[in-house]
């Protein structure tokens, strides 16, 4: 694919990320405010691995996801709606700290900083995916196209071990974060 093709489609997923993001903080009055306390306070609780994991498991379930859709023809209808619900997830926890009021800076800059790593990562192993689907229609109809297209896939693996590393790294510096501010035990 071009290359600017290849830019409109990481545009395009930014914008259903954006728009997930607008409409979780939209979203944020229509949830009650026991739920969202409740949710908050228990992830203020945890402990240090506990915090690592969790934080590394969900970007890490979604990577498998976008890298299981890669591999078939079905990214193209589930890679949109994955960067939205991601987005409405950021959108409601951000809110939410701007409604919470205590020490909201320090937690929305702690949000900010785990969730641009994750967001990048998420964003290009996305079009990675969309790409790769795409590859797999094409050759679907070729015949003798199978060489070539084990070397793309061996790339495509490399490419999404990358990500998750990056994602590792991240939720090192999420935790990092977050004993720093002390938020956990």
């Amino acid at each position: 694919m071009p290359d600017k093709t290849k830019d409109k489609l990481l545009f395009s997923l930014m914008l259903f990320l954006l728009s997930g993001i607008l409409l979780g903080a939209l979203s944020v009055g229509r949830v009650s405010e026991k739920l969202l306390a409740a949710l908050w306070h228990g992830a203020e609780q945890t402990s240090v691995w506990a915090h690592f994991f969790s934080a590394l498991s969900s970007d890490v379930l979604l990577l498998a996801a976008l890298f299981i859709l890669g591999l078939g023809c079905a990214a193209p209808v589930f890679v949109f709606p994955m960067m939205l619900f991601h987005g409405l997830g950021l959108g409601v926890t951000g809110a939410y700290l701007c409604r919470a009021g205590e020490s909201v800076l320090s937690e929305f800059l702690k949000l900010s900083a785990g969730a641009a790593g994750t967001c990048f990562v998420l964003l290009y192993a996305g079009k990675e995916a969309l790409l790769m689907s795409c590859a797999f229609l094409k050759a679907a109809g070729k015949t003798g196209s199978g060489e070539n297209f084990s070397g793309r896939v061996k790339k495509y693996c490399l490419k999404f071990l990358v990500f998750a590393v990056i994602l590792l790294i991240n939720a090192l510096f999420d935790t990092m974060l977050s004993v720093l501010a002390g938020k956990t035990a």
